[in-house]
């Protein structure tokens, strides 16, 4: 168990006997956090991370007042254990999620509280709670762990912790940083198929920033599995808590003008020195969808900005580093099926420029395009 300014942490790295030795690297590469190994009770009987996710979360040591669980195919970022510290201190009693992925809609969420300086965004995906790595007070962590298996929940951790959170009216957080990077792309219960699950920015925090983005009524995602941008309202009434439209038939639908939007995306890939590298690895469908994503993405941040009375240029949010990094990995992340692996890292670097026009195009609205955007959310 480790501490600083009042708070105890016991640690627990979660994993299967047959991965066994890449949870025990990662107890010999982090001395300083004392972890401890969770092996799944029953290795031969059906792949449930549930099943070891109950006896993680139940391994916290006595004095402990949080616990913190991560899975055993992740990569722990430089003063881990500090910034870790330093974290819990500014919000000890919250769920916090130290994960979340780069195609998720939390990661939506965390783009725009990178871009408006905020130091915290909201976990907000429909359909489960990232728990590659977590941590929350231990009395809650002991609840989570002594509840009784729901089969509804076949065997899956995260989709468990969605429910566990949401009767409680929690809402966890993720700081705007990386803490832990999701390594590899095997998986014991089917995630392979997902593509790369990395984290939604390769920054790590700053601890300096300060503020929580309050759960957004809208955000712009482009859906990794369809390779579509996508408007989507929060909505209590939808089965998810959340409805979606394709940012083009949005525009089409106010009667907005798309040709405008695609000639400026014109534009931008005939004045691009990548545009011909770019070509290559995007396709033009896909080109558009990311696009219209930054579009309605800077759209939506300036919307916040005003409405929480946060004033800045566009120019000097876009070069701030931590919001240049988590608006890095919007690209790859949203087409990270539909490009080989092996050049998500480059298709990174030469979407950044694109990525970065169509949100500014958004949030100075210079295509007239709030009305439609506006009239949508309404």
């Amino acid at each position: 168990m480790i501490s600083r300014s009042g708070i105890r942490l016991s640690s627990v790295v979660m994993t299967h006997p047959t991965r066994r030795n890449q949870a025990q690297a990662l107890v010999d590469d982090h001395p300083e956090l004392e972890l401890r190994m969770v092996l799944d009770p029953r290795p031969d009987a059906t792949a449930s991370a549930l099943r070891t996710a109950r006896l993680a979360w139940a391994g916290s040591e006595a004095e402990a007042t949080h616990h913190l669980v991560i899975q055993d195919d992740v990569a722990l970022s430089p003063g881990f254990a500090e910034d870790l510290l330093a974290l819990i201190a500014d919000r000890p009693a919250d769920v916090l999620c130290l994960y979340v992925d780069w195609g998720s809609l939390s990661g939506a969420a965390l783009r725009i509280a990178a871009l408006l300086g905020h130091a915290w965004s909201p976990v907000v995906e429909p359909g489960y709670v990232p728990t590659v790595g977590m941590v929350m007070p231990t009395a809650l962590a002991r609840e989570f762990a002594a509840l009784r298996d729901d089969p509804g929940h076949r065997g899956i951790d995260d989709v468990a912790m969605l429910d566990f959170l949401r009767e409680r009216g929690i809402t966890p957080l993720t700081p705007v940083g990386r803490l832990l990077e999701h390594e590899g792309n095997e998986s014991l219960v089917g995630n392979a198929r997902q593509g790369r699950r990395h984290a939604a920015t390769a920054r790590g925090v700053d601890i300096s920033r300060t503020g929580v983005l309050p759960v957004p009524d809208r955000l712009a995602h482009m859906l990794w599995t369809e390779g579509e941008g996508l408007l989507y309202v929060r909505d209590p009434s939808a089965r998810k808590g959340w409805r979606y439209t394709p940012v083009e038939t949005v525009l089409r639908d106010a009667n907005a003008s798309p040709v405008k939007v695609f000639e400026a995306l014109r534009q931008e890939l005939e004045s691009s020195p990548s545009r011909d590298r770019l070509r290559d690895l995007l396709s033009t469908v896909l080109a558009r969808e990311l696009w219209l994503t930054g579009l309605l993405l800077g759209h939506i941040a300036v919307g916040e900005a005003r409405r929480l009375s946060l004033f800045g240029d566009c120019e000097d949010l876009l070069a701030d580093p931590t919001a240049a990094a988590a608006l890095a990995r919007l690209a790859p992340g949203a087409v990270r099926r539909f490009v080989p692996d092996h050049l998500l890292e480059e298709l990174t670097e030469v979407a950044e420029p694109l990525v970065h026009a169509a949100v500014r195009l958004g949030w100075n609205d210079t295509l007239n395009t709030s009305d439609a955007f506006d009239a949508a959310w309404g």
